[in-house]
């Protein structure tokens, strides 16, 4: 078992030209990890804790419902994830259809998306997240797979979200 002082890392492998499989263990039941992933006043506390960040989460949970997660620095930068649920199996799984905000020259659109495939797995009142992200290019998925600022946040986020979990548990 980890300790707060070493937690879990996620850990990230490329599948095939277009696909990145993440994981990560949580010490709680997957009712808790799965509500940490679609109550906005639950994400709002953990995704995208970089210091200085903070986080506006808005979530409509229904397939073909949108959710939207702004995170914003003190300087006034502005990153947004927006996405569609597709499919959604509580507290087991869910499919969407996302994309970062301002990274398209051509918008928000459905074929630009990333389709993640989230599932959520319990053993003994721990749960391993599995993430199956498939991009629409090879290119994208490399470029996201080589950006370190990518991996540095989700792990700073999952710690906050561990912290959040012990409080809920």
């Amino acid at each position: 078992m980890a300790s707060v002082a070493n937690p879990p890392l996620l850990r990230l492998v490329a599948r095939g030209d277009r696909e990145i499989v993440m994981t990560r263990e949580f010490d709680a039941p997957r009712q808790l990890v799965f509500d940490a992933w679609t109550k906005p006043e639950l994400v709002e506390r953990w995704f995208g804790r970089l210091e200085g960040w903070t986080t506006k989460a808005e979530v409509d949970l229904r397939v073909g419902g949108t959710y939207r997660f702004s995170m914003q620095d003190a300087k006034g930068t502005k990153i947004v994830l927006r996405g569609e649920y597709r499919e959604i199996e509580r507290p087991s799984r869910f499919v969407t259809a996302e994309a970062f905000e301002g990274f398209s020259e051509t918008g928000w659109r459905p074929e630009d998306a990333t389709v993640t495939t989230t599932v959520f797995t319990e053993r003994d009142g721990r749960t391993t997240w599995t993430a199956t992200s498939r991009y629409p290019s090879k290119e994208i998925r490399n470029a996201v797979l080589n950006d370190p600022n990518m991996q540095t946040g989700m792990n700073a986020g999952f710690i906050a979200m561990d912290a959040v979990l012990r409080e809920l548990k």
